[in-house]
């Protein structure tokens, strides 16, 4: 019998293991360019350049003396590896340290530390703004909620989608390490902009024409024309990976904004409450099949302020859509690995078929290192009919991938001192070829607003976010910048 179609992806596809993605100068193209080239075709590219906005700071500025100096005090969580030579992604929690004594490890020697995202859903209790600084602390996590006024909230480049997400990554590979450390095969749910300041990546990629060859951990739903991948069991999203439920609330706010505005001005009051009336439906199939009882208490202050609902909730993070509602970040695959060395099935469609273990769906089991193997073990036999291909990214150049490219990244350390580190902008997909008008609606628009308005009632004015504001301190103070 044959299988229903899941893969309804439109995007570029490398024409062959040879191929490697375009080399651009981002001050030589403009950002509507870039995206009718790059974005709209859903096609990686590297851009030889830091970003040209004049708030990007990174390159030049962020020395490890820098870091520890300003963002020092700051709690992060660390993963750990066995041994040197391990690959990062275990099931292992993660370690707290101060962010100036992982930085110290790092520059004495210690080679199983590696920074990957950092997801703030701690209560920040004595918060005179609790949920305001929760909702802003999952867009720019310690300890990058110290570095505001040294990076733009949107990179020019890209200045048509919506960022959802900022983060700092660090590790080490000593030079005697040839075959430096892996993030295990996977994709991401947002459009990324990375921006390495040291070391050297080498990146394996698959676009999502070939997901169903990737022996994932989940089951595919779908994989919608923009890369995107829906899984099974993993919620309501949408192709721009907005969740429906919190669309249909902004719809909902939306709505009763449209009436407001008709009453006072006593016209185009019965399309208004039309409106309402559809959107306040959709809402409300949701919740039923939610089994939510509370709608009648759903008024309109808590329609706009719908980000509530997230800070009341440590598992839903209020930006990441579908896995949040079991507790995994969608953008927690990339520090995420298979810990399977191989399988011994008989049968290939055993193999094939999605595991039951914990990993997130997002994530491959086929093991790194049989990626780069010479000769291919044989074991994986639906990876012959995909096109993979390798290149390297240099410090200095940023990567543009789009949502749904399968990725496995070798970091490895600078000659100097062994330390790798980046910078990376997670952006909602778009799902249009229109660069001013990139989404089918407002919502990404709406939490681009949101975030806005929220950074500049709360970043002080050396460009932090405070952690907490309790009276017998912090356990993640932040320190005044250098201006």
């Amino acid at each position: 019998m044959a299988r229903e179609q899941v893969n309804f992806y439109q995007g570029f596809h490398p024409p062959n293991r040879e191929w490697v993605p375009e080399k651009v100068d981002p001050g030589q193209i403009t950002p509507k360019d870039f995206y009718e080239k790059f974005v709209a075709t859903r096609t990686p590219c590297i851009l030889t350049k830091p970003l040209p906005d004049q708030a990007w700071k990174g390159t030049d500025k962020w020395t490890l003396d820098y870091l520890k100096r300003v963002a020092g005090d700051v709690i992060v969580h660390v993963e750990r590896a066995e041994t040197d030579n391990s690959s990062f992604g275990s099931s292992k929690p993660r370690e707290e340290f101060k962010f100036v004594d992982f930085v110290n490890a790092l520059e004495n020697g210690d080679r199983t530390l590696y920074m990957t995202t950092q997801y703030h859903n701690t209560a920040n209790e004595g918060l005179t703004d609790q949920a305001e600084i929760q909702r802003l602390l999952e867009f720019c996590a310690p300890p990058v909620n110290t570095l505001l006024n040294d990076y733009p909230m949107s990179p020019s480049i890209l200045n048509s989608l919506v960022t959802l997400m900022v983060n700092l990554w660090m590790g080490g590979v000593d030079a005697t390490n040839t075959n430096g450390t892996s993030s295990g095969l996977h994709h991401d749910y947002h459009d990324n902009l990375y921006i390495l300041l040291r070391g050297r990546k080498r990146f394996t990629l698959f676009s999502p024409r070939d997901a169903e060859r990737m022996y994932l951990e989940g089951t595919i739903e779908k994989v919608y024309a923009n890369g995107n991948i829906k899984y099974a069991n993993t919620g309501r999203t949408r192709e721009d990976g907005a969740d429906l439920m919190e669309v249909a609330k902004w719809r909902v706010a939306e709505a009763e904004k449209n009436l407001e505005r008709a009453e006072k001005l006593g016209t185009g009051i019965d399309e208004a409450e039309d409106q309402l009336d559809e959107a306040m439906s959709v809402l409300t199939r949701f919740q039923v099949e939610d089994g939510v009882d509370d709608f009648e208490d759903f008024d309109e202050t808590e329609a706009g302020e719908m980000e509530d609902d997230s800070s009341e909730d440590e598992e839903d993070d209020g930006f990441f859509p579908g896995e949040k509602r079991k507790g995994i970040c969608a953008e927690e695959t990339i520090a995420k690995r298979s810990k399977l060395d191989g399988l011994d099935d008989e049968e290939e469609d055993d193999m094939a078929s999605p595991s039951q273990g914990l990993e997130p769906p997002s994530f491959s089991r086929v093991p790194a290192a049989e990626l780069h193997l010479q000769r291919p073990s044989g074991k994986y036999l639906l990876l012959n009919d995909a096109t993979q291909v390798s290149f390297s990214v240099n410090k200095g150049e940023m990567l543009y991938l789009p949502a749904g490219w399968f990725h496995e990244v070798t970091s490895y350390g600078d000659a100097d001192d062994g330390i790798h580190m980046a910078f990376n902008y997670w952006m909602a997909p778009p799902t249009t070829k229109d660069a001013d008008n990139p989404y089918e609606d407002g919502y990404w628009h709406s939490v681009k607003d949101e975030i806005s308005s929220l950074l500049k009632r709360h970043a002080n004015a050396s460009g932090q976010i405070p952690t907490c504001r309790r009276a017998n301190g912090c356990d993640a103070k932040t320190r005044e910048s250098e201006s």
